[in-house]
């Protein structure tokens, strides 16, 4: 599993102002990466560090890491892909029903604040995970899984 890696590490802390995390705990996966890449790092393009960006999280369950996060987007579990499909046909300005929205467990009023978000930014980061456990170690995290000598 894995995605299309389109920046580094350094040009996400030089430039991006608007930070989605998708199905992850990163404040307790991967607790060095708001300091040194994503939140609170200031740059030439981000002067103010945490004051210019966003962070958004989308997870099934509140974590620590919604402490950090400006929007916090509760989806139910196992409609990822609707979620991001409605987002995607809303910032296309394309018909979507108030139904289809609720069968993710959000409302309209939620995604159309988000997608007024999504008009307004400079660089945008996307980081997903995997998300629940690993069903052959049944650890949380399946990159660890995947390491788990059980």
């Amino acid at each position: 599993m894995g995605g299309k890696v389109t920046c580094t590490l350094g040009e996400v802390k030089q430039r991006a102002d608007f930070i989605i995390y998708w199905g992850g705990n990163p404040a307790e996966c991967h607790p060095r990466h708001f300091t040194k890449y994503t939140l609170m790092q200031k740059s030439k393009f981000l002067p103010k560090g945490r004051k210019d960006r966003t962070m958004v999280l989308v997870d099934i369950r509140e974590t620590k890491s919604v402490k950090a996060s400006d929007i916090f987007l509760q989806v139910r579990p196992g409609k990822d892909f609707e979620l991001i499909t409605i987002l995607r046909a809303l910032v296309k300005e394309q018909h979507v029903t108030d139904a289809q929205i609720a069968e993710t467990g959000m409302t309209r009023e939620v995604l159309d604040d988000l997608v007024d978000v999504l008009g307004r930014i400079g660089h945008a980061l996307l980081l997903g995970s995997g998300g629940g456990p690993d069903e052959a170690s049944g650890h949380p995290d399946p990159d660890v899984a995947s390491r788990d000598p059980r």
